[in-house]
């Protein structure tokens, strides 16, 4: 059975636990606070996963998607690199982020 890869991000985070993703399906006053805090609108911050045809404005412009894409690999943990500075600077921004290492392992 092949895996559905619809909430998993090429960086390893996983769709289903981000803000945006639950204030877009399931928490819509939490989805209006996100893009109040982010100066966006609610359309622009609507997403379904990184890989859905809802993604938000700010995953659209995701340069870690478009090294995946260019590289032709579904995440960063496969690539030859991993994890490289643009990853790891990534994963700084965001305490959340911290175990996107080890989940990449997996």
């Amino acid at each position: 059975m092949t895996p559905d890869k619809k909430l998993a991000a090429v960086c390893g985070l996983f769709c289903a636990s981000c803000s945006v993703y639950i204030g877009s399906t399931e928490d819509p006053q939490r989805l209006e606070r996100v893009a109040k805090k982010m100066g966006a609108t609610l359309e622009e911050m609507k997403c379904h996963g990184c890989r859905s045809e809802i993604v938000s404005a700010h995953c659209r412009e995701c340069a870690l998607v478009r090294c995946a894409q260019e590289k032709a690999i579904d995440y960063c943990h496969e690539c030859s690199t991993y994890p490289c500075e643009q990853l790891k600077t990534f994963q700084k921004q965001m305490p959340h982020r911290r175990d996107l290492f080890e989940s990449g392992r997996c």
